[in-house]
């Protein structure tokens, strides 16, 4: 918002002689007609690093408006970073911000500004999505004049704190979006010119290393090779010799240096590994760079495999043209090139896109599909709050135009017409509610998958449309969301699995996990397709030939005679389901469900033989199903009549996230779970006689006020569980209930053998239908990590005359 400005001394001369005589301070005038009506916002730096602690000053000169007593400035972000929560309470501490007035320059005959205190908040969701997450600075006890300046310092370091901790993610333009009410009436003008900072990646500490899990001899499998660094970020502009080796058992197979590239990714695509000598196991390092962690994958080769070799598929990724990090082409070459998926899906929130926006996305993923190497799809997602049907993605199979967001005959497919650009305040509905959304593609299911979700708006499953729908989301970054399959399943639809990254921060295919909102590794779906292009993906999707994982290249690969998961058959008699789970950190737990429940388990440290020594203390879940889910965990374990010897985390997504000796018989922790569990492994002396006592907090989200405090979760905001060793021995397996969404906490016994990678079996299915006819049957594992996988489930007809209805 800009006021005109004078084109010479002589128009100023002309206004004078036009008033006549009055009292002005001198020069005042000009000044005002020189500056932005709603001032201006400069920050000194242009680049920082991922996750790094920093001290940011931000610096406002008000305007031509001044700022009227009572009124608020805001300085924003969106509501996707994970830049760590600030806090105003404790100057000593990490994260504290503060908000100063230093006065302009008078002019002769102005009168001094009046402002008396500046106070400053943070609020999560203090302004309109995107830009969402807001500090807040209100104007106590007078004004501000033009020329006048707030300074905000975020993790002001003057205290003695640790300074701030930026966004654990790079992205090329990160912005900061400032708004002023200038006349105290809660109306806000933008602040002209978004301070931007470029976030990159810090130093590499690790290798990463994607392809697929199973493949039949003699097909080939590519890798991805990648720098990463401790946040997860792909490094840049960072040579490095890397040594690549292939073992079939105990013989080398194959060995190769690497030369990553001294510009762009520092990243490599492998197309010469060997398919015909047998099971491999992949060790790649950086010889002249010890500190820098190995990467270790496996691919497994099985001529009967369903498919010439399995397809991983992150098919719901957002750009920066809605609430995404980055550009489309940026995401769609990270999920190709270090992500190392097969098949892409380029999404937008529906209401939030403009027509443009859409058109150049989806021209960049026609330009990216490329049948035999990559498949790239676009992606709308309906943003239906739940009480209409929540979240569905709507993927476009085909190769001709999307239908979106016009249909031929004009209307707009849209959940509704609502984005920062619009003119108005006014919402123009669309598709509302989910019916809507059906009728707008029921005319071609074949070309369209719809799938539900969780997100934010989370999927009720009071709506099924069998022809659209065949998969429902049950992971990603988020959090795992199993239960969310179970409720399908028992209701007896007939859908299948999936996972995906739901991608916001610019690491597609399984990207590492930040901190808050997107607190877990994003997820993948699994598929067996006969070729790499649109329409067989898009066939075999349909047809529910997948599986989930929680962003691993694991598989999952579930038979009942020629039939796989997500077929639908009749068998006469027991059924006999055959599985074989493919890892790569060990499988502890396997089971099988079907409507009514697990049905069949397998506990593979019972089955090795418990350790007299290794036990864990595990924990879970989440607080609610909705959006701000995460319980955030503040712990200790008390040890007693036993020595500690030593003990270890598992499960932790990031450095936040802790376990820490706190005295001679007690362990401390801290972590977040979005459904998912964290863990802490001990090997202890006396374990029959000695005892545990588990107690802490949970707590959750904070929408304004401390963020060191979590608010307490209110049906369970402390807990305190004591067993003895001896029950633990007798049982393996102890397991305490806290309610919320599955929480839990539970000690468990641990085997000291090697747990396996590659797990195969049989277990018989009774011949019994549920309710509605059929009896839908699926498979779910464990890792030692708490990484996880789930099968589309069977959907087995049992003949009437041989099966009752259960």
């Amino acid at each position: 918002m800009h006021s005109a400005k004078p084109d010479n001394a002589s128009s100023v001369q002309a206004l004078r002689g036009r008033l006549g005589p009055h009292v002005a301070p001198d020069n005042l005038y000009e000044r005002c007609k020189s500056l932005p009506f709603a001032g201006t916002v400069r920050c000194g730096l242009e680049q920082i690093e991922a996750g790094s602690w920093q001290e940011v000053l931000l610096d406002y000169e008000v305007g031509a408006s001044g700022i009227a007593d009572g009124a608020t400035f805001k300085t924003t972000f969106k509501f996707y970073s994970d830049w760590a929560p600030f806090q105003t309470v404790d100057a000593a501490a990490a994260n504290f911000i503060s908000a100063e007035y230093q006065a302009g320059p008078l002019l002769q005959g102005q009168s001094p500004a009046t402002v008396q205190h500046l106070s400053v908040r943070f609020d999560q969701k203090g302004h309109e999505r995107p830009f969402q997450k807001a500090v807040i600075v209100d104007i106590v006890d007078g004004y501000l004049n033009a020329g006048d300046h707030i300074i905000i310092r975020l993790g002001d370091r003057r205290g003695g704190g640790p300074g701030t901790r930026i966004q654990t993610f790079v992205e090329d333009n990160f912005r900061f979006r400032c708004y002023v009410d200038p006349l105290g009436t809660s109306r806000f003008v933008a602040v002209p010119g978004d301070v931007t900072l470029k976030i990159t990646a810090g130093l590499p500490v690790r290798l990463l290393l994607n392809g697929s899990r199973v493949a039949r001899p003699g097909v080939p499998v590519p890798f991805h090779l990648s720098l990463q660094d401790r946040w997860g970020n792909v490094v840049s502009n960072c040579s490095a010799t890397v040594a690549l080796k292939a073992f079939a058992g105990r013989d080398t197979v194959y060995h190769r240096t690497i030369e990553l590239p001294a510009s762009g990714w520092s990243a490599a695509r492998i197309d010469d590994l060997p398919t015909n000598r047998g099971d491999l196991r992949l060790v790649a390092e950086v010889p002249l760079r010890p500190y820098i962690v190995a990467a270790e994958a496996f691919v497994s080769f099985d001529a009967g495999a369903p498919a010439a070799r399995i397809y991983y598929a992150d098919l719901h990724v957002h750009a920066h043209d809605t609430v995404g990090t980055n550009s489309p082409a940026y995401n769609a070459a990270f999920a190709r090139d270090i992500g190392g998926v097969d098949a892409f899906g380029y999404t937008a929130n529906d209401f939030q896109i403009s027509d443009a926006d859409w058109s150049a996305g989806v021209a960049t993923i026609g330009d990216f599909n490329k049948p035999g190497r990559f498949v790239a799809y676009a992606v709308q997602e309906w943003c239906g709050s739940s009480t209409a049907g929540g979240d569905h993605k709507v993927i476009f199979l085909g190769d001709e135009a999307p239908g979106f967001p016009y249909d031929k005959e004009g209307r707009h497919n849209r959940t509704l017409q609502w984005n920062e650009n619009m003119k108005g305040t006014t919402a123009e509905l669309g598709r509302w509610p989910v019916e809507e959304l059906w009728d707008a593609y029921i005319d071609d299911p074949e070309q369209h998958l719809v799938i539900p979700h969780v997100g934010g708006r989370r999927y009720i499953a009071d709506w099924h449309h069998p022809q659209l729908e065949r998969l429902v989301e049950v992971a990603s970054t988020w959090g795992h969301f199993p239960w969310l399959y179970q409720e399908v399943i028992a209701r007896g639809y007939k859908l299948g699995i999936c996972a995906n990254s739901d991608e916001h921060r610019g690491r597609p295919g399984g990207g590492r996990p930040g901190v808050q909102v997107f607190g877990v590794r994003g997820g993948l779906t699994g598929i067996f397709a006969e070729a790499l292009d649109r329409q067989s993906i898009g066939a075999a999707l349909r047809a529910r030939h997948t599986f989930a994982t929680t962003g691993e290249r694991t598989a999952l690969i579930v038979r009942c005679g020629e039939y796989i998961q997500g077929d639908v058959f009749e068998e006469n008699g027991p059924a006999a389901i055959s599985y074989r789970f493919l890892g790569d950190r060990g499988w502890e737990n396997i089971a099988a469900f079907d409507h009514n429940g697990e049905l069949w388990r397998r506990n593979l440290h019972e089955e090795l033989g418990y350790s007299e020594r290794l036990i864990r203390l595990r924990w879970g879940g989440a607080r609610i199903k909705d959006r701000y889910r995460w319980a955030s965990w503040n712990g200790r374990l008390h040890v007693l009549d036993a020595t500690i010897q030593r003990f270890s985390a598992s499960g932790f997504e990031h450095s936040e996230e802790t376990a820490w000796r706190a005295g001679p018989t007690d362990i401390g922790f801290r972590s977040e779970t979005y459904g998912d569990a964290d863990s802490i492994e001990l090997d202890i002396s006396n374990l029959e006689h000695a005892r545990f006592v588990v107690e802490g907090t949970i707590g959750g989200f904070v929408k304004v006020g401390d963020p060191r405090k979590p608010a307490p979760f209110v049906h369970q905001p402390e807990f305190r569980w004591e067993v003895s060793g001896a029950e633990l021995r007798e049982k393996g397996e102890l397991r305490h209930n806290l309610g919320g969404t599955e929480l839990f906490v539970a000690l468990e016994r641990l085997t000291d053998q090697q747990l396996p990678l590659d797990l195969a079996g049989q277990f018989a299915v009774a011949p019994v239908n549920g309710p509605f006819g059929f009896r839908p049957v699926y498979l779910f594992g464990r890792q030692r990590d708490d990484s996880k996988i789930w099968s589309s489930a069977q959907f087995i007809e049992f003949p009437l005359d041989r099966g009752a209805e259960s």
